[in-house]
């Protein structure tokens, strides 16, 4: 899962999101500081962070969602 909380660096206007597990790869999003709030950030349901079988059952369905669930059962050759 992810750490929390999120570290934010107002200078480059980013969100560094760390893996709680060593050798795994975190994420750094940037974003234009007026298009994102903190009430917009929301944290991934634990269940959806391995990805799920039927995209249905996700509890967030959005793009971001789908394509998070479409790596995540890429990288198992779970694609179909």
């Amino acid at each position: 899962g992810w750490e929390n909380p999120l570290e934010k660096d107002m200078a480059t206007h980013s969100v560094f999101l760390p893996r709680k597990s060593h050798g795994q790869r975190s994420l750094v999003f940037t974003y234009k500081q007026s298009t994102i709030t903190h009430q917009k950030v929301m944290p991934m349901h634990p269940m959806d962070e391995e990805g799920v079988d039927d995209m249905a059952t996700l509890t967030e369905l959005h793009g971001g969602a789908i394509m998070h669930n479409l790596y995540q059962r890429y990288k198992r050759d779970q694609i179909y």
